[in-house]
């Protein structure tokens, strides 16, 4: 992995390329490194204002062979938002730099954002969209009902898989009702004691049906109790519908008692 020394070395590099680009009126380090909490596994974060004269599509492939060029990029791929597109950058010696790319009017934090400008003017910053609490809970009741159907069709791979995405997801609900990092299990580690042990017990250990009954449970459960602590009687019948989905016969049909 990079060393701290090499981090600030190729973030020190990339800011004068960027200040000496025409295309690039604005630049800002987010992240670790505009917190003061970086360490030698974290990555250069940067956001770039693009010039109204520039295409911001032409300035990020522009930007990756500079980038190729200058450190060696052994791969790269993007996250757009309605803003910006981010592209993240792995060298070849494992350093990570993650640049925002966006244009100019939009050159301004996200909402509680670390925004340390080095070059430009930035604007007022822009309120944080909130995560989509009905689609995540959306998710959370789909993962967990299909978690439970592979597991009645012997598929445990693909079972710890949405038992492993639900647990995730009511992760980032438990750190969003507290009032932590709610994205990428970024504030998990930050729960009370109480918390973190509840999700630790939804690990699945081994798998077989009965390891997957006892976590299917109690994440259910953890899913039940988030619902209950909204106060909404809106979410009443899906907590009713989670309460069968504790209860599922993970016995192959054919084997079933009849009823």
């Amino acid at each position: 992995m990079a060393s701290e020394d090499r981090q600030h070395a190729v973030r020190s590099a990339v800011l004068r390329m960027a200040e000496d680009d025409p295309w690039i009126v604005g630049a800002a380090v987010t992240g670790s490194h505009a917190r003061g909490t970086a360490d030698g596994w974290s990555d250069v974060d940067l956001f770039f204002a693009v010039a109204q004269s520039c295409d911001v599509t032409e300035a990020l492939d522009a930007w990756t062979v500079r980038l190729d060029d200058a450190f060696g990029v052994a791969h790269h791929f993007d996250l757009a938002t309605d803003t910006a597109v981010y592209r993240a950058f792995l060298l070849t010696d494992l350093l990570e730099i993650d640049i925002g790319f966006a244009e100019q009017q939009y050159f301004a934090a996200m909402g509680d954002q670390a925004f340390m400008v080095d070059f430009g003017s930035p604007h007022h910053p822009r309120p944080a969209h909130p995560p989509d609490r009905r689609s995540a809970i959306g998710h959370a009741w789909h993962h967990i009902l299909h978690a439970r159907v592979c597991v009645v069709r012997d598929r445990p791979l693909q079972a710890l898989y949405w038992t492993n995405a639900v647990r995730a997801i009511v992760s980032d609900m438990m750190c969003q009702r507290l009032g932590l990092a709610a994205t990428h299990a970024k504030g998990a580690d930050e729960l009370p004691s109480r918390l973190q042990d509840r999700l630790a017990a939804t690990i699945v250990p081994t798998l077989n049906a009965d390891a997957f009954d006892v976590a299917l449970t109690r994440i259910t459960d953890c899913l039940i109790d988030e619902l209950r602590l909204a106060n909404d009687r809106s979410y009443l019948p899906l907590i009713e519908a989670l309460g069968g989905m504790r209860r599922i016969d993970h016995s192959p049909l054919d084997q079933r008692p009849p009823t």
